[in-house]
């Protein structure tokens, strides 16, 4: 594969000056000439439309502003925490950036609120935590937000009003990085204000990846998959996403008393190895115990 970029030396180490490729997943390596790549210069990637991911170095420290403008199709970026100058404007316009993948190397929050600021529409975010014995991953929605200005008219007023719970979710960093306990604190927010799909996702990402999840704030999300169950699982029969089906399982949310309906909705999909999952679920799991009777 060609080198597609041109790079220049700040210091001893390298910056990436541009992206002069057409790939659609780019990967910047973390050495050039032996030297670290430690910074991505300002408009380097600017109006790559074709991008739909970038994986950046943990050597990164640098992000220069509208690094990355008018990038319209990217969706993922990997990155670590190391990059905590992130310059103006450098992911807008990046309007289907939807995953960030984040190595907590210095457990420093300064990287996810310079991209949080970029950024108001909903997005998920990936923690990757170091551990002893290898890491620990953490999930969490950030739901959209948008400013909507009023004016009074006769009284020659305008005031800025903040839509959505995203603004309530993105104030949940303290320097070294999120504040779950925070961050779950806002869920009632996020049923009050977000779509039902949004308050799922939320509910969903915690339960899966339970990093510093209180049991108060597990019962509370466990509680809101129970009463949207249904809505939820025509959302992953429709998308045939048998992997979350089946973390619905792990959770026991498939009872004696919801089997018969769940087997109903997957045959009515006609999605026969949806029916089939339940089928078997229904048989391993809720064997009904017999009866006995004396005389």
């Amino acid at each position: 594969m060609a080198f597609d970029f041109v790079y220049g030396m700040i210091g001893d180490a390298i910056e990436i000056e541009q992206y002069t490729g057409d790939e659609s997943i780019v990967s910047i390596p973390e050495t050039v000439e032996g030297k670290r790549v430690t910074s991505v210069k300002k408009y380097a990637f600017r109006e790559c439309r074709g991008i739909n991911e970038v994986i950046l170095p943990d050597s990164i420290e640098t992000i220069g502003s509208h690094a990355f403008y008018n990038c319209r199709r990217l969706k993922k970026i990997t990155l670590s925490d190391r990059a905590a100058d992130i310059g103006d404007g450098a992911f807008k316009n990046c309007d289907e950036l939807s995953f960030v993948s984040m190595n907590m190397q210095l457990m420093k929050s300064g990287c996810i609120k310079g991209i949080l600021e970029e950024i108001n529409h909903e997005i998920l975010f990936e923690f990757i935590y170091p551990e002893e014995n290898g890491e620990i991953k953490s999930r969490i929605v950030f739901p959209k937000y948008m400013y909507q200005y009023n004016e009074n008219t006769s009284a020659k007023i305008v005031w800025q009003e903040t839509l959505g719970s995203g603004m309530h979710y993105r104030e949940c960093m303290n320097f070294d990085g999120v504040d779950y306990k925070k961050y779950d604190e806002n869920f009632h927010v996020a049923v009050a204000l977000e779509s039902a799909k949004t308050a799922e996702e939320i509910a969903l990402n915690r339960l899966w990846y339970p990093y510093q999840l209180s049991k108060g704030a597990e019962d509370k999300y466990r509680q809101y998959v129970e009463k949207n169950l249904i809505s939820i699982l025509n959302r992953f029969i429709s998308e045939e996403d048998m992997e979350r089906i089946e973390f619905l399982g792990t959770l026991a949310m498939f009872t004696e008393a919801n089997i018969d309906d769940l087997l109903a909705l997957a045959y009515e999909s006609e999605k026969p190895s949806i029916t089939g999952y339940f089928m078997n679920y229904k048989h391993q799991n809720l064997k009904r115990e017999e009866k006995l009777f004396e005389f």
